[in-house]
């Protein structure tokens, strides 16, 4: 059973996540589950373990589209990083989840580092990696992802992509790391 203290739970198995799924949402959730297990196998080699996965009519702070609950790395309480659930935004009427392919598959991302114990934020290292890899996966092209540095444009500091180093390409800025991939490769409803 879960405690607040030992921030443990049981582990699930698919067909659990599938079955909370198709109980809370019907067809819409079966679609989730489906699309869990099939980027699951696809971008991460079937490593992530099965979470529950909720379906939220609106977000606390009223704009993410999906938000992944887990103890991140770097926290110091010594216990294993875990994934303990993904929050994908539902329409309070309607059909279609709000949240996308795109929105699952960024939350998958956050999973993924949380279990392996990195450090799951967007402005990280590892996010940066992670979605690096995943975006030549998903578009046969390079992505560069570097820290801003601090410039004096006209005698104003001002923070800007740091070029890749081999071929000078610009980086994407920070508010695209965050939101990657939803605006750049459109992936489909759910």
């Amino acid at each position: 059973m879960f405690s607040e203290t030992s921030h443990t739970r049981p582990d699930i198995n698919f067909a659990q996540m599938r079955d909370f799924l198709h109980h809370g949402w019907g067809p819409v959730g079966v679609r989730v589950a489906e699309c869990w297990r099939d980027y699951n196998d696809r971008y991460f080699d079937g490593r992530l373990r099965p979470v529950p996965i909720t379906l939220v009519n609106t977000s606390p702070h009223g704009h993410w589209l999906g938000l992944t609950c887990g103890i991140f790395a770097g926290n110091g309480d010594g216990l294993p990083c875990r994934c303990h659930l993904i929050q994908l935004t539902y329409p309070g009427s309607g059909e279609s989840l709000v949240a996308d392919r795109a929105t699952l598959l960024h939350e998958m991302v956050h999973q993924f580092l949380v279990e392996a114990g990195l450090n799951a934020r967007h402005a990280a290292e590892p996010w940066r990696k992670e979605i690096t890899r995943l975006h030549l996966v998903l578009t046969g092209e390079r992505l560069w992802c570097a820290y801003d540095q601090v410039k004096k444009i006209k005698g104003t500091s001002v923070r800007v992509p740091k070029p890749a180093p081999e071929s000078g390409m610009r980086s994407i800025e920070q508010r695209e790391i965050a939101a990657w991939p939803t605006r750049d490769i459109k992936l489909g409803a759910l």
